[in-house]
C-alpha cells in the first residue's frame, strides 16, 4: 500500500496480453526515480548540507538545505514516486487497474482497441504495445528519462525472460538458484541425522 509493486498475478496476465497480442516484450528503468516524485507539501525536511554541497551551492556555515520532494532512503520516497508516475500515466491516457494499481492498460481513444499494457514495480517498467503504445512510451521517457531499455530479453525483479519468435515468453530463475550458496554441515552434525534441528540451523 505504502510502496505499490506488481502482483504476481498482474504480471502474469501482463506476459499473456503482450504474447497473445503478438508485441514486443520490452522493459525500462527510469533514471533518479525518488528524486522525480511528488513534492512533499505537508512536510519540511531540514537536512545539514554535506561538505561538497556546501562548496558546490557556495553555502555559508549557518545555512541548511530545505528537501522538496522525496530522496533514497526516505520512508516515504517509493510512494511520492508511485504517484508521479501514475499521474503522468493517467495524463498520457493509460487507465490504471482496478485489480492492480501498478498495471496500466492503454487504449485507442478511437475505437477502445487495446494499444498496450505496462506494469511498474517502484522504478523498473515491464511493457508491450503497438506503435501507438510507443508513441506514448517516448513522451513518458521524455518526462522521465530511461536509464536503460531493454527487448525480448532482460531481468526483471530478479526473473529471466526471454520472448521467442512466436511471441511466447519463456521465464526463468535458473542463475538466481545458481548463486544460492549450498548449506554447508559440519561432519559431526552429520552423524546425527535424527537430532533436533537447532534455530541457527533453522534460521
Amino acid at each position: 500500500r505504502d510502496s505499490p509493486t506488481l502482483g504476481r498475478n498482474s504480471k502474469m496476465i501482463l506476459l499473456q496480453m503482450i504474447a497473445s497480442m503478438g508485441w514486443m516484450l520490452r522493459s525500462f528503468d527510469i533514471q533518479a526515480a525518488f528524486l522525480q516524485g511528488k513534492p512533499q507539501t505537508n512536510r519540511i525536511l531540514a537536512v545539514e548540507p554535506v561538505p561538497e554541497l556546501i562548496q558546490a551551492l557556495r553555502l555559508k556555515t549557518n545555512e541548511v538545505c530545505k528537501l522538496e520532494k522525496g530522496a533514497y532512503g526516505l520512508v516515504d520516497a517509493p510512494y511520492m514516486w508511485f504517484m508521479a508516475i501514475t499521474e503522468e500515466l493517467q495524463k498520457l491516457g493509460f487507465i490504471q487497474s482496478p485489480f492492480d494499481p501498478c498495471l496500466f492498460v492503454l487504449k485507442n481513444p478511437q475505437n477502445g482497441q487495446l494499444e498496450g499494457v505496462v506494469g511498474l514495480h517502484v522504478d523498473d517498467g515491464i511493457c508491450g504495445g503497438s506503435s501507438y503504445f510507443l508513441e506514448k512510451l517516448d513522451l513518458l521517457e521524455k518526462k522521465y528519462p530511461f536509464g536503460s531499455k531493454k527487448i525480448k530479453q532482460f531481468t526483471f525483479t530478479g526473473i529471466e525472460m526471454q520472448q521467442l519468435p512466436d511471441y511466447s515468453i519463456h521465464m526463468s530463475q535458473s542463475k538466481y538458484v545458481r548463486s544460492i550458496n549450498a548449506i554447508s554441515i559440519p561432519t559431526d552434525r552429520r552423524k546425527h541425522p535424527e537430532a533436533p534441528v537447532s534455530e541457527d540451523e533453522r534460521q
